[in-house]
């Protein structure tokens, strides 16, 4: 048997109706992990261990509730595996991911994470258009920034990579894997696995206040990608006059899939960093009228 070199990190918080689906998709890995960190954090009521456990190394840890980053980063600092994979408890993972993405960083020394394509399937959410898997780290930085195309559940790193930049930036509302992986461009490359390996899930239901948080609270990631590694997008081929499109298109996603309630505020919150953007103003405008008058008004403007 080859030798077990991943440790897996399951963050999770309350839901935990899929949690096994995910610790079962990591036992069947046909790569052993070495070990699996579920990090309960700081869920209302503790989360109910796995009575009957023949899979490898389980610590299970349970922390105040502090969101995605610290609870990501407290499982990075109990890691012993020479790569850390991270898996979202409501994901899981076609058999051969691990050891498709070990032997793809075992076969490039350059490159600091890879991730996976993800899967097709109902339910779930493919994600892409995928770029050339190997694509340079500058034209890869830009395609995430403007629509990121895997998510962590994807993501294998090398450990001693995430310890030297101090793990996901803490305190962030949303977006803390964005900022994550421009912190790894400055150390090397991110490749991708060409085939679909993970099964990202999609939730039902329309845009809610989560949501809205979200996409809010991804504006001081972006701030803080802008701020430190601006560069690294212009050299990409993005002009700093259109950091913010990006941005931007996610908010209007939400408007013209005609849910007004939720791009009302997101709409607001824009306009208030960019006053002059008059397409938005009309936008927020169309937004705050009645409903009859904007099915009057579909499909002229």
């Amino acid at each position: 048997m080859a030798e077990a070199r991943t440790s897996v990190v399951i963050p999770c918080y309350r839901e935990d109706r899929y949690l096994l689906e995910a610790l079962n998709s990591v036992c069947l890995q046909s790569q052993p992990v070495l070990e699996v960190i579920v990090v309960d954090d700081g869920s209302p009521q503790p989360l109910p261990q796995p009575t009957h456990w023949a899979g490898p190394t389980l610590k299970w840890i349970r922390t105040k509730n502090q969101g995605l980053g610290a609870a990501r980063n407290q499982g990075i600092s109990l890691a012993e595996g020479e790569f850390v994979a991270f898996l979202d408890s409501d994901d899981h993972w076609h058999r051969d991911k691990i050891a498709q993405q070990e032997s793809l960083l075992d076969a490039n020394p350059d490159a600091v994470a890879c991730y996976t394509q993800c899967i097709k399937a109902p339910g779930y959410f493919p994600f892409g258009p995928y770029p050339n898997p190997k694509l340079p780290r500058d034209p890869l930085a830009v395609k995430l920034w403007q629509a990121q195309f895997f998510p962590p559940s994807s993501v294998l790193a090398r450990r001693s990579v995430l310890l030297n930049v101090a793990g996901f930036r803490e305190g962030l509302r949303n977006g803390e894997d964005l900022d994550m992986w421009f912190r790894l461009f400055e150390i090397g490359e991110i490749y991708g696995v060409s085939i679909p390996l993970t099964w990202y899930r999609q939730h039902e239901g329309q845009i809610t206040s989560d949501d809205v948080r979200k996409i809010l609270g991804s504006k001081e990631a972006r701030r803080g990608i802008m701020a430190n590694y601006s560069q690294r997008l212009v050299q990409g081929g993005i002009s700093k006059e259109h950091f913010w499109d990006a941005y931007r298109s996610e908010i209007l996603g939400v408007y013209f899939r005609r849910k007004f309630g939720p791009a009302r505020k997101m709409l607001w919150d824009y306009l208030k960093d960019h006053p002059f953007d008059l397409k938005i103003a009309l936008y927020f405008l169309i937004s705050n009228l009645p409903a009859v008058w904007v099915q009057r008004l579909r499909g002229k403007i």
